[in-house]
């Protein structure tokens, strides 16, 4: 029985071994059939314009034209826009945004306007678009259309200041500023 106990055991090594020998051959050398849809898909990195650009002032992040510009002096931020139609300075106030629009305070700061700053208000008003609220002057300033936009919080009051270079380019981009001004307070989606 020993000889047939052997020649059972070196069977079963054999049959064993041949075994591994096929599973090997399917798992490693073979090439299955790949799936044909998944020859078919392609992934392709496609690039994204951006459509605008940020900047943050004051802890306020506005979102602006790619065709605006910026330039930084200590704490004012001055935009301009490529046809130099627009010139937008940004200023803030150490005032919290409700007192800044109290009638109080609205009172002084028009009266300081007109006498040192040589701008005209015409008129202002509060302001609701988009759910952001924001305070608005329009007049002039040396005879060219002037727009004051004024946002804030209970700290800090951030002012908008444009100046337009003709009643066309006022009506044409009055919107835009608008926006802009407002856009801190605008949820951002995810776009660039």
């Amino acid at each position: 029985m020993k000889d047939s106990s052997k020649k059972i055991f070196i069977g079963l090594i054999m049959v064993i071994i041949i075994l591994l020998a096929i599973i090997s051959y399917f798992l490693f050398f073979k090439k299955s059939k790949e799936c044909p849809r998944c020859s078919a898909v392609t992934i392709k990195e496609v690039e994204v314009d951006p459509k605008h650009q940020f900047i943050n002032y004051q802890g306020f992040k506005f979102k602006m034209s790619l065709d605006w510009d910026f330039v930084i002096s200590d704490k004012d931020y001055t935009i301009s826009n490529k046809e130099e139609n627009l010139v937008i300075n940004l200023t803030s106030l150490d005032i919290d945004y409700t007192t800044f629009i109290s009638s109080t305070y609205q009172k002084e700061y028009l009266e300081k306007l007109q006498t040192s700053d040589n701008i005209i208000i015409n008129k202002s008003s509060k302001e609701n678009k988009n759910n952001a609220d924001y305070y608005i002057m329009e007049g002039t300033y040396n005879s060219y259309n002037y727009l004051i936009i004024a946002i804030g919080n209970d700290k800090r009051t951030v002012l908008i200041n444009s100046q337009f270079l003709n009643k066309v380019s006022y009506d044409k981009l009055k919107s835009s500023v608008i926006d802009f001004a407002i856009s801190p307070f605008i949820k951002i989606s995810n776009e660039n």
